[in-house]
């Protein structure tokens, strides 16, 4: 009252302003843009009303990611725009790329491959041929022409793509980020739903009908190495697999530093041990000591003695019966995988039957396994059987001499081979179990390599990679789908075998072999090389490379013998002598033949000299050590 008019209308004024003070809804605040939400009573405000996205007011709410630039901005625009509502994707582009991204997916490493990633070239290093040992730590992507490929972006994000009605991809999954990588939820269920389709045949222990979040719960690891193997062959975005090879290993150390471990860990060293990001080096591959920091956590978290797992563990758990199952199967799976790898790279592997060995144990993991899984065991403990009976220690095979014993026990694991090929042939059907079980006669049949005193063994060892070649080199449409998507451990018994053919076919043997079948197949091995290569420059595609050049070697020599037999007679000793490299086991025939590769591509004197004189060069200057890699220099 005592008031003057303005002096009331200021006040009012001020105290109006103080109630109209608003806070940006999370949205706006992550965008840092002006919002025109009212906390009381709740009005959405404008910019979510129009984006058709959740309007929220969180007090807790904290920035996650600073977008650089409009351009960007407006690209998580989109993508919650295609992640809100419904979940309703919307038309196909032009491209007409189904769920998964499947469709055109470029025959990387082969030789048409130079166009077929569309907008994106990879730079190879210099000097590609003049070695396998180059040691570019990184991939070198260039992008060119991204006009070609609009949808693909520099952050990693998938263009839209064409939603399949009877998709079965899980539902529930929600936007990710890891480091500067984002995928919305819908592509992580279209990359879920393509490692169920494609590569979980080949490790079937995970569960297909659980959600990307639920196996983000589970342990972000496990989810992001999914996602990275999925990516292999994702066609809609190029640029997410060299990325994620990059931010996944980075999240696979810091997870290995921390000391709070998750037995789910396990299960993503398992994926990542089987499929590995690609590498043009495998010096720089961590794939076997991944193998034995698997099993180390697995005994750490008591997956050895899953009844026992409350032994293991710092609070109470309280195991269902699922949980219990999931913990053997587990357990199961990482000897599987660590005996695998330890095959594949011709060393010692890290596994423990043991434990599943004993009865009771043995009872209740095969009782926790599916059909596949508790075959895929059985195969794995025979390699593992061969292993010890036959590739241990070879200085004291060499310095016993006792040739009758080594022979009765090939004869036994032949048998015993026979008796598995039997009990497994309901399972026979799968051509992943097929395949599986053709590495197993392989790696048996390599020790022929290793003992050149009778020809039977040879011949026999032949047609085995005759026709492991044939299963995988067939036109079959499975087929080709398989070898696009197929473990390392695959790649690794293909090269082998091709390799094996090229020995044989070289040998004095040759006049028992049919040789025009045996070329026909040997370039079917370079194809199916490239096939399984996933980029221009990683080991499968320079790997086919070298069997081509061993192959065109292999020609000249057997050209000039007509005008030198000295040459001639170099070369036909070379391939009637054993096997230089004898410690990587069965894998020593790729060994053997890449120093012998490296030698001779490297204008190396001693590849003029005779074989014997070759092997005295050998003795003094060949470190076996340095023969660990494929391609060190």
């Amino acid at each position: 009252p005592g008031a003057s008019d303005p002096e009331l209308e200021k006040e009012n004024s001020s105290i109006s302003k103080r109630t109209l003070i608003r806070k940006a809804c999370n949205e706006c605040r992550q965008q840092k843009l002006r919002c025109n939400t009212v906390k009381d009573p709740f009005t959405p405000c404008s910019r979510c009303t129009r984006l058709k996205i959740e309007c929220r007011l969180d007090a807790s709410f904290k920035r996650i990611f600073c977008p650089t630039n409009s351009s960007s901005r407006e690209r998580r625009q989109q993508e919650r725009r295609h992640s809100a509502a419904n979940d309703t994707p919307p038309a196909p582009n032009d491209q007409s790329i189904n769920c998964c991204g499947t469709a055109g997916i470029p025959q990387q490493g082969s030789a048409q491959s130079t166009n077929g990633i569309q907008g994106y070239v990879l730079t190879p290093s210099e000097g590609q041929y003049a070695g396998i040992g180059l040691s570019p730590n990184e991939f070198s992507w260039t992008e060119t022409n991204q006009t070609e490929n609009p949808g693909i972006t520099s952050s990693h994000r998938p263009p839209t793509a064409r939603h399949d009605e009877h998709s079965t991809a899980p539902t529930g999954s929600s936007p990710r980020q890891l480091d500067d990588i984002d995928i919305s939820g819908y592509v992580a269920r279209c990359l879920f739903e393509q490692y169920f389709q494609h590569y979980h045949p080949f490790l079937p222990f995970l569960d297909p009908h659980k959600s990307p979040d639920d196996y983000y719960q589970f342990s972000p690891l496990l989810f992001w190495v999914i996602v990275g193997v999925a990516s292999r062959r994702y066609s809609a975005d190029l640029t997410l697999l060299p990325a994620l090879s990059i931010s996944v290993s980075r999240l696979l150390w810091s997870t290995l530093q921390s000391s709070h471990h998750n037995y789910r860990t396990c299960k993503a060293l398992c994926i990542l041990c089987v499929w590995p990001f690609p590498k043009s080096d495998s010096s720089n591959d961590p794939t076997f000591m991944l193998t034995g920091a698997m099993m180390q956590l697995a005994m750490q978290a008591g997956l050895h003695m899953p009844d026992y797992s409350q032994d293991f563990s710092k609070v109470e758990l309280t195991l269902r019966s699922e949980e219990l199952r999931d913990r053997h199967m587990t357990w199961a799976v990482c000897n599987i995988v660590a005996q695998s790898v330890a095959t594949g790279l011709g060393l010692p592997s890290t596994t423990r039957y043991e434990c599943l060995m004993e009865p009771k144990l043995m009872t209740a993991s095969y009782r926790a396994l599916d059909e596949p899984l508790a075959s895929r065991l059985r195969i794995e403990l025979f390699c593992d059987r061969v292993t010890e009976a036959l590739y241990k220690n070879p200085s004291h095979e060499k310095a016993t001499g006792n040739t009758n014993e080594r022979s009765g026990r090939f004869n036994l694991l032949s048998q015993e081979l026979i008796q598995l090929e039997s009990d497994l042939n309901p399972e026979m059907d799968s051509t992943e179990m097929l395949l599986y079980f053709r590495c197993a006669q392989i790696h048996l049949r390599l020790y022929a390599l290793l003992d050149l005193s009778a020809q039977a063994p040879l011949l026999l060892l032949y047609q085995v990679c005759y026709q492991f070649l044939t299963e995988i080199c067939s036109s079959d449409p499975n087929t080709v789908n398989i070898i696009r998507h197929c473990p390392y451990y695959i790649f690794q018994m293909v090269l082998a075998s091709g390799l094996t053919l090229l020995r044989l076919l070289r040998s004095s043997l040759a006049s028992y072999i049919d040789a025009e079948a045996g070329k026909s197949m040997f370039n079917s091995t370079i194809l199916a090389c490239r096939q399984i290569s996933i980029s221009n420059n990683d080991l499968p595609g320079r790997l086919a490379e070298v069997l081509a050049h061993l192959w065109a070697w292999g020609v000249r020599g057997t050209q000039d013998s007509s005008l030198s037999s000295h040459k001639s007679s170099s070369r036909i000793e070379y391939q009637d002598t054993p096997l230089v490299v004898r410690g990587r086991m069965s894998m020593s025939i790729i060994y053997d033949s890449l120093w012998m590769w490296r030698r001779g591509f490297k204008n190396d004197p001693a590849r003029h000299l005779t074989r014997k004189d070759a092997l005295v060069v050998q003795s003094r200057s060949f470190d076996l050590i340095s023969c660990s890699s494929y391609c060190s220099n």
